[in-house]
């Protein structure tokens, strides 16, 4: 069996999981390259089988049995059509399944990136074989809100391969935001938290990294003074290397992810895989996965900010349990190696 991994839209975020997913394949099909967005190369650096093309024509040149697309593009929808009129299974990894109109409207700058969303995913599940959720929440909001567009569909995890470094030691000593800094992931509500402990707590040290550009959201004299003391450590405005993320997750105490809105994230099983706790609610995929004050801290919506110090406190006192409840964690859930049998029941059949 010949399959096709693809990412014809650049997301670097995705890296981990399409080096995962070709891991997965080669192990149970023939033969497995990706086709990916030429801005990956650059970052793709000794991975074998791979063609950089934005070519839907590309993928279809190479006679695949299956088709397996990883995130939104729209070059999807051409693609999908194809493989439909071919009768190739196109199976569609869909992130972020629409949640509905009121959680929509609670992140006013973000309504019409978000609708547009929604209607390529439409047509790309319309004319998919298979639809993949990578939580049960993503199962749920789409059973709630898109099964209509494609009855057929399952759950299939996030899927890494582990790439902490045993060897190496790097001292923990921040609060970090890694990632999309979106209203949907609650961006204001650290920062307010962040001044908030910058005055509470003279050894708290915040990092920031994330692909945007967010030196909007940095002009308060508090942070601009955090950032000329060494207590916030910035990197934005361009993609991170996986490296570079690797070494981002070790050196943080805890990572954000009590979230507005959220179906799956990455971020977490990122950073479980780098033993670092995380700070989550009950608003995204966290259930089932974190358990409070083993592998991370639940707090309450609205965000408090004495609750949210009260957590990084209780994280820094207990990091050496839960850095490896965490790993052991990620080992179960999210390593491509252990989800080989599971994908031959959802993906394969």
């Amino acid at each position: 069996m010949r399959v096709a991994i693809v990412s014809l839209n650049f997301s670097p975020g995705h890296i981990a999981h399409l080096r995962a997913y070709q891991k997965l394949y080669q192990e149970i099909a023939d033969e497995v390259t990706m086709f990916l967005h030429p801005d990956y190369e650059s970052m793709m650096e000794h991975i074998a089988d791979v063609c950089y093309t934005q070519d839907p024509d590309e993928v279809m040149k190479y006679n695949p049995h299956l088709v397996f697309t990883y995130n939104i593009a729209m070059q999807n929808i051409r693609l999908a059509k194809r493989c439909k009129r071919k009768r190739t299974p196109f199976y569609y990894v869909l992130h972020e399944p629409f949640g509905g109109f009121r959680n929509l409207f609670k992140e006013k700058g973000e309504i019409v990136k978000t609708i547009g969303a929604l209607l390529v995913n439409i047509c790309i599940t319309g004319n998919s074989a298979k639809v993949l959720l990578a939580s049960d929440v993503g199962r749920d909001n789409y059973e709630k809100y898109m099964k209509w567009c494609n009855k057929n569909y399952d759950v299939f995890p996030l899927i890494f391969c582990d790439e902490f470094d045993t060897v190496r030691t790097i001292k923990r000593k921040y609060i970090a935001f890694i990632g999309g800094f979106l209203e949907a992931h609650a961006c204001k509500e650290f920062l307010s938290f962040m001044e908030y402990a910058l005055d509470k707590d003279d050894d708290i040290n915040f990092l920031i990294a994330t692909k945007l550009n967010i030196d909007n959201y940095l002009k308060s004299e508090k942070i601009q003074k955090a950032l000329e003391d060494g207590r916030l450590k910035v990197q934005s405005g361009r993609p991170m290397t996986t490296e570079e993320i690797n070494i981002f997750y070790r050196e943080s105490l805890c990572v954000w992810n009590a979230y507005n809105r959220s179906t799956q994230s990455g971020v977490m099983p990122n950073a479980l895989m780098q033993g670092t706790p995380l700070l989550v609610n009950k608003n995204g995929a966290a259930k089932g996965i974190i358990e409070d004050k083993i592998n991370g801290y639940y707090v309450k919506t609205p965000h408090n900010n004495e609750e949210i110090m009260e957590a990084c406190q209780y994280i820094r006192e207990h990091i050496e349990d839960m850095e490896k409840a965490c790993r052991d964690v990620f080992l179960k859930e999210y390593c491509y190696e252990g989800h080989i049998e599971l994908a031959k029941k959802v993906i394969l059949q």
